[in-house]
């Protein structure tokens, strides 16, 4: 979560001066167990017994509005690529979708693309997908897009 205000093509100017509180309101008890938070490609949270879990969250609104299906592909790539970049190995993917309005021309042009191009690249690396959904909302392509 802490790496998504970094990603310069992923991030949303306005929501970087929220994001970035993340640090300040850490607390001592939250810190012992952040191994690796923000700054780097993925989150690393020690979970005890010698165990680490690493995260990464990633948006690729912008680029899969513009190219739906290697934008999509690309944002589960990226993902992958910074948590094996942390010395990790990726177990599994969710993918939590979100679009404008289901009858926006937009939102009908770029969905299939979009389930084509996370499907396509998950798929190929055999990482199971063990959660997602799909919202649709008018207010996502004002903020998104």
């Amino acid at each position: 979560m802490y790496s998504v205000m970094w990603s310069e093509h992923c991030s949303y100017k306005s929501s970087k001066v929220h994001l970035r509180q993340f640090g300040d309101k850490t607390t001592e008890a939250m810190r012992e167990h952040l191994m690796v938070g923000i700054g780097e490609n993925a989150g690393v949270v020690d979970i005890g017994d010698g165990w680490a879990v690493t995260f990464k969250v990633e948006s690729h609104n912008h680029p899969s509005y513009v190219e739906p299906y290697q934008g999509a592909a690309t944002g589960v790539g990226g993902i992958v690529r910074d948590i094996m970049s942390m010395g990790a190995r990726p177990i599994a993917v969710m993918d939590p979708l979100r679009f404008g309005a289901i009858d926006h021309p937009d939102t009908a042009r770029v969905v299939p693309g979009i389930v084509a191009g996370v499907g396509g690249y998950g798929n190929c690396l055999g990482l199971p997908n063990i959660g997602g959904e799909v919202v649709f909302d008018p207010s996502t392509r004002a903020t998104r897009w």
